[in-house]
């Protein structure tokens, strides 16, 4: 079941409309309940394998951009990285067993289920478009340090030049991206 009723109207609309619902959401606010990081946000102890930590590591560190991860956070975005790596050895699992074998179907069922439960936790942390713009999540800043004009290359010059390809740059035009980590 989806979430119910229209999204919140943002503070403006509610501003133009005289509502009293932004100087409660303000106090709020002040009162420290913004959502925002309000202290360190530590990996579950009960965390075991290093491959469900590393998946913490990705996750919390595409997630920490947007500022919505609070130290409650924790048991369920853990949770989600235990489901993760159960759901990624069965669908290997199910791919070495190949499509005739009775057991890769069970397999198939158990993965599905897990991928049912993981897209529940994926919106709840806004790691799809939509939850995102529910959420109210604004674009992260990139944080490029000063001078680095990867991206700036990229675009053509003023002078009609072609824009560089990735082997002169130096590798990978964009950077690193956390989700296409193999690791």
């Amino acid at each position: 079941m989806g979430d119910r009723g229209p999204a919140p109207l943002s503070a403006s609309k509610l501003v133009i409309r005289g509502s009293s619902l932004v100087s409660s959401r303000r106090r709020a606010e002040q009162r420290g309940h913004d959502g925002g990081n309000g202290g360190r946000l530590a990996c579950p102890s009960w965390l075991g394998p290093a491959e469900q930590r590393a998946v913490w590591r990705r996750t919390v560190a595409a997630l920490r951009p947007y500022g919505h991860l609070r130290p409650c956070d924790g048991l369920a975005l853990g949770r989600y990285c235990e489901l993760w790596v159960l759901w990624r050895r069965l669908v290997e699992a199910r791919d070495v067993l190949g499509d005739t074998d009775p057991n890769a179907v069970r397999l198939e069922r158990r993965a599905l289920k897990l991928a049912e439960s993981l897209l529940k936790l994926e919106s709840q942390f806004g790691m799809n478009p939509q939850s995102r713009a529910r959420l109210g999540l604004a674009k992260p800043t990139p944080a490029a340090p000063p001078g680095d004009s990867r991206l700036l290359r990229l675009l053509p010059s003023p002078d009609g030049a072609s824009v560089p390809d990735d082997d002169d740059l130096g590798g990978d035009a964009l950077g690193d991206d956390p989700y296409l980590d193999a690791t």
